[in-house]
Order: structure tokens, then C-alpha cells, then sequence
């Protein structure tokens, strides 16, 4: 996890550097949409808090907009300049949509899953309820992965119910609304508080995903050329 922050400082950072000032000399503002209140987002925070925007004559603004799929609209209609997201960019890229990724920082997904004590092994989700976060979204794709490798169909053989918030989706699995559920950093940590074991770390498989990335849309790209090179 301090590996993965420092690495999104840095990137934002160097965003940050290739932007030019406003030519009345004020700050640049710069929005940055995030899906997720979780450690992945932290670097925004910590940017925020120390000042870190305004070395560089911008004023960075954290937008947060529930879900990978949500926040890719609103890179899409301009809402934000940057988005801090997943993999639901390559959908919207496949569908003709006029985005880039600046960077990847973590090239498979980050994500757990956590399980009352009925569910032992993965194959016992079949017939039974997986929560996850948000349709399209980096979670989405990591149940659908997970339950394909254990030759599971997400919808199908498991029901998968999808809530707006890791916090949400954590209620429900303490009040039993869901047997299991795809978490997290630092959700996960919770889960565990609350007595839930790990039944599977999806990062382990290696699958390639561009879980955390930094994305922009290619006129942007065009009117700043240096994003890219930084």
C-alpha cells in the first residue's frame, strides 16, 4: 500500500509539473474524480493536505464520484480532468470513447474476498450471494475473473449484488445480507476486525488489470502534450 501512494504522488506530481500556470498567474484548477473512499485514494488527500498542488501553481480538486463506471462518464463529459480509476476506462475506450491511460501503478487487481463461516472455498458461492462494488467496476471485473477461474458465471451460478460503498457492502456482510463480499485496503483490515476470514486474495492469481491508474481524455492529452511524457 505505501508503495502504490507513493507511486500515484509521484504521477500526480508530475502531472502536476507539465500543466502550465493560468496566464493571469492564478492557480490552475485541475479536477480529479476518484471512485472510491479507500487507501487507493489516499494520494489525492495527501496532496490536498500538504500543500503539494499549490507548489506547482495548481489547485487540484478531488471529485468523488461512487464507481469506476460512474467516474469514466464523467471523465467522458468533461466533469473532471483526471480520473484515479480501473479498468472501466478500457470499456469505455473499446466502445469509442476519446481516453487514455497517463499511468498504471498496479497491473493486477488489489482486491480480497471475505466470507462468513459458511462459505469454506470459493466453489461454495455457487447458489449463494457475492457482494461487490458498483456494476462496471474495478470489483466487478475481480469477481467475474475469480469466479470464471473456478469455472463459476457471475449472475448465474453466483447472484452477485452490488452496493455504492465498500462501507456498505462491510454492513452487509456483518448483518448476513451477503454470505461474502470483494474488498479492499483498507476494508479488508475492517473485515477482519469484525471476524471474517479471508477466503481468497485475488491479487495472488496475477491477472492482468489496470486496477489503479490515472486517466485522462486525449484532447487534453493534445492541448498539454507534456501529461504524457511526464
Amino acid at each position: 500500500m505505501k508503495a502504490k501512494c507513493r507511486w500515484i504522488i509521484s504521477t500526480l506530481a508530475l502531472v502536476l509539473l507539465s500543466l502550465v500556470k493560468s496566464p493571469d498567474g492564478a492557480a490552475l484548477t485541475i479536477k480529479v474524480g476518484y471512485p472510491q473512499l479507500s487507501g487507493g485514494s489516499m494520494p489525492l488527500w495527501v496532496i490536498g493536505e500538504t500543500g503539494l498542488d499549490r507548489r506547482y501553481g495548481v489547485d487540484l480538486k478531488p471529485i468523488y464520484i461512487a464507481g469506476g463506471a460512474r467516474l469514466t462518464q464523467s471523465l467522458i463529459a468533461g466533469d473532471v480532468d483526471i480520473a484515479l480509476t480501473g479498468g472501466a476506462v478500457v470499456g469505455a475506450i473499446l466502445s469509442g470513447a476519446d481516453l487514455i491511460y497517463l499511468a498504471i501503478g498496479l497491473s493486477t487487481y488489489a482486491f480480497s474476498v471475505y466470507a462468513g463461516p459458511d462459505i469454506k472455498e470459493v466453489p461454495d458461492l455457487r447458489g449463494k450471494v457475492l457482494g461487490v462494488i458498483t456494476k462496471g467496476a474495478s470489483s466487478d471485473h475481480a469477481a467475474i475473473a475469480l469466479l470464471k477461474r473456478y469455472g463459476m458465471r457471475a449472475g448465474q451460478d453466483v447472484k452477485i449484488l452490488y452496493f455504492a460503498r465498500q462501507s456498505d457492502l462491510l454492513a452487509a456482510l456483518d448483518k448476513r445480507i451477503v454470505p461474502a463480499g470483494v474488498f479492499s485496503s483498507p476494508t479488508n483490515i475492517m473485515a477482519q476486525h469484525l471476524g471474517f476470514k479471508e477466503l481468497v486474495n485475488i491479487a495472488a492469481f496475477k491477472l492482468p488489470y489496470p486496477h489503479n491508474a490515472v486517466a485522462t481524455r486525449r484532447p487534453l492529452i493534445r492541448q498539454n502534450p507534456e501529461l504524457a511524457k511526464g
